[in-house]
Parts: C-alpha cells; sequence; structure tokens
C-alpha cells in the first residue's frame, strides 16, 4: 500500500516537473525566435498621452521646443527662471544666467511631463537651476520604434546641444533614474563627455543581475538565467543598444558618482545597489547615498518625495547653495 501511495506521489511530481520543462521551454523558444520581444519587456515606452507639451501647462518656467536628430524630432523641456530664447533677444542660443544646469534622464516607463517628475523639476528650479530633460524616441509625442540605441544617441545630441548654450563656468551635472542611469552611464562614455557629477538614482548593477535578482524575472528565470543569457538574451540587448552593464561602466566615468537607493526599493532591488557598491566603493568619485527611510511611499521615486534630499545633495556634495539646509 505504501508502496503504491508512494508512486502515485511521484508520478504527480513528475507530471508536474513535466508542464513546468514544457512552459519553460516554450517560453526559451517564444524569445528565441521573437526576439523583439525582449526590447519591448526592457523599453516599454510611453506614447503620446498628454493634452499639452509645454512647461506652462504643469507650472513649471520654461519652453518646449524640438532638436533635430538622425531618429527624428527630439522633444526636450528646457527649464528655469529668467531663460531668454532667440525669440526673445539677437541670439540662436539660449541665454542661462545660472551657474548650475542638470540634465535629467527619465527611466523606460515615464516620459518628461510625469507627475513625479515634475516635483523634482520644481525643486531644482526653487534651488536656481536650470533643468533639461527629454523624451526618448517612442515616448510622448516623439513617433517611432523604442530602442536603447536611439535613446542614446539622443541623448548625446541633445548634451551637444546644451554645450553649445552656455560658457564653461556653468556648473554641469547629470541626473539619471531607473533605467535612465544606464542610458546616462552609455552616453556619457560614447559622447565622451566630462561632467562635474552624475546622480545615479534607483539604477541597477546590469540588465543581467537585475534579471536573476528581480521579481518577476527571479521566478520565471532565475534558475536558468545565468546558463541562457549569453546565447538568447545578450546578443538581443546588444543590438538595440539595452546591454546597459552599469557596474563596469560607471568605473570609467569620469565625474563624482553620487550613488542614491532605498534598502526599501521593489523594483530595483537593493542588491543591484550593493554590487555597484562593492565595485566603486574605494573610488574617491563614489558617494553612496544609501537610504532605511521607511516613511517615502514609493522607494523608488526617492528623490520625488524627498525634498530635504534633493536641498542636502546639493549643499552638502555640490557646495553652491548653503543657504538650502540652513533651516533643516
Amino acid at each position: 500500500m505504501l508502496t503504491k501511495s508512494w508512486a502515485i506521489h511521484a508520478t504527480g511530481i513528475l507530471k508536474v516537473f513535466s508542464i513546468l520543462i514544457v512552459v519553460y521551454s516554450c517560453i526559451v523558444l517564444t524569445f528565441f525566435f521573437q526576439p523583439d520581444l525582449i526590447v519591448e519587456l526592457f523599453f516599454q515606452s510611453e506614447g503620446i498621452s498628454s493634452p499639452s507639451f509645454e512647461p506652462k501647462s504643469y507650472n513649471l518656467p520654461g519652453h518646449n521646443f524640438y532638436i533635430n536628430s538622425n531618429n527624428g524630432m527630439i522633444p526636450i523641456w528646457v527649464l528655469g527662471n529668467n531663460i531668454k530664447t532667440a525669440e526673445e533677444e539677437e541670439s540662436k542660443k539660449f541665454s542661462f544666467s545660472q551657474q548650475l544646469v542638470v540634465f535629467l534622464l527619465h527611466g523606460i516607463k515615464y516620459n518628461r511631463y510625469d507627475s513625479r517628475k515634475i516635483k523634482v523639476y520644481k525643486y531644482l528650479i526653487d534651488m536656481g537651476a536650470v533643468v533639461v530633460t527629454l523624451d526618448y524616441k517612442g515616448f510622448s509625442e516623439y513617433i517611432g520604434d523604442s530602442n536603447g540605441n536611439a535613446a542614446i544617441e539622443d541623448v548625446i545630441t541633445v548634451y551637444k546641444w546644451l554645450e553649445e548654450q552656455y560658457d564653461e563656468r556653468v556648473y554641469k551635472v547629470w541626473w539619471g533614474h531607473s533605467a535612465g542611469c544606464g542610458i546616462a552611464v552609455e552616453a556619457l562614455l560614447r559622447g565622451k563627455f566630462e561632467v562635474d557629477h552624475l546622480i545615479f538614482e534607483s539604477g541597477f548593477a546590469s540588465i543581467k543581475s537585475l534579471m536573476i535578482n528581480k521579481t518577476p524575472f527571479k521566478m520565471l528565470f532565475g534558475w536558468w538565467m545565468p546558463f541562457s543569457f549569453d546565447w538568447i538574451f545578450k546578443p538581443v540587448l546588444e543590438r538595440s543598444g539595452l546591454m546597459f552593464d552599469n557596474v563596469n561602466g560607471l568605473q570609467k566615468v569620469k565625474s563624482h558618482i553620487y550613488h542614491v537607493h532605498s534598502y526599501y526599493d521593489r523594483v530595483v532591488p537593493i542588491e543591484e545597489a550593493l554590487m555597484i557598491n562593492n565595485t566603486m566603493s574605494r573610488s574617491y568619485f563614489y558617494h553612496p547615498v544609501f537610504t532605511r527611510d521607511k516613511s517615502i511611499p514609493e522607494s523608488h521615486y526617492i528623490s520625488t518625495h524627498s525634498e530635504q534630499l534633493i536641498a542636502s545633495l546639493f549643499k552638502d556634495i555640490y557646495k553652491i547653495y548653503p543657504q538650502q539646509g540652513e533651516n533643516e
């Protein structure tokens, strides 16, 4: 009787295991024969969804306009007080009276008019900064298929234009959030740009490690990912420009790096941040800013919910706005 019961139990386990093998095989074959699904998995664009693309519609001072590139017309915002345009003066350039320019790159599920980003813009503008941001191809009104290469190329194009708008005395800060961190790192390296600081907020160590460490990827792919990544995912990600390897790329970036991350981030696990910290911790140019603050309602959007964090960054790190922290 015991033997029969064991046999039934073993048969049930074998059936479940066989079903799992079939399911995982189907997933592998689907990605193998439909590589575009991999790109869509990582680069989920946000198409047109706003009735207005003008900053004033969001109570922001600044201008909305478009820069021509090989990929199309790049939509950008230049935000800040006392910014003059070509129509307002005899010049083809913007005139910045501010001494700080923040180039902000959002992640791959957002756009330049996302309500969480607007809060950050307002914080920075109140501190006297000029904020420049853009949307990637496939986002907002920028028509086309999303991919990493186009995003990186457009970031380089916009920043080269931006460099023509100010002199060398301007303090230059790049700020990447989430996957925008990977775009920032890759654009800095490809464009061979040297900036004063890079804020690396809620970014991951690499695409491969994220797929292994993050749910639901960990549940679906974790056990076979180390073996299948190089021959299924890597070729497609490299071809589309999404093979972000931040843990190695950051070592080549020529600027001070301020790494902002929450221990309670549910989108990019803290393990990703710790991998970067373990590699970069001995560098004089690397500054980890990790928080255990449970009061932040959305731990992946630290800056959105912490004006004090932004103020302290620009007080203690950049040393140019000492008045921001006097009342803390």
